[in-house]
């Protein structure tokens, strides 16, 4: 009844907020979740969030995915919809492969994809392009490659 008198962009604001919540508390609660990148195959935030929840990711992906780190049978799983079913029992069945998948795609987030490593990348390109030494900048096989 309070939010009827809350402006629209704050009723917007913690309607998405409390998705978000409920979605991490998700991952947390599951062994294993199934994700893509949306129609456009795009690297979106769950691809990140599901490996830091501990969850044990199946992803629907392609090449791009590798760049950024995630490597079918080593810390994620590539699978087609059409076979999601066999990916989840096996990982339901093989507990030390799940438990495998999740720490190594823990550790290559923690490693490559947080808050503190991302800007410590930026900052390297800023100088490097104040100085006119910056060629580009792109990840392959997980880690950012700056020249």
């Amino acid at each position: 009844n309070n939010l009827f008198f809350l402006p629209n962009f704050t009723k917007n604001y913690l309607f998405i907020k409390s998705r978000i919540i409920h979605q991490r508390s998700s991952f947390r609660n599951s062994k294993i979740a199934y994700t893509c990148g949306s129609g456009y195959k795009y690297p979106v935030r769950k691809l990140f969030e599901i490996p830091a929840s501990k969850t044990a990711m199946i992803l629907y992906g392609n090449k791009n995915y590798r760049k950024l780190g995630f490597i079918d049978g080593r810390n994620c799983i590539f699978s087609d919809p059409s076979d999601i079913v066999k990916e989840v029992r096996l990982l339901l069945n093989k507990k030390k492969i799940r438990e495998n998948l999740v720490k190594d795609c823990f550790k290559m987030i923690l490693d490559n994809h947080t808050l503190d490593v991302r800007v410590n990348n930026l900052l390297i390109c800023l100088k490097m392009i104040l100085k006119n030494n910056f060629n580009f900048a792109k990840f392959e096989n997980g880690k950012y490659i700056i020249s």
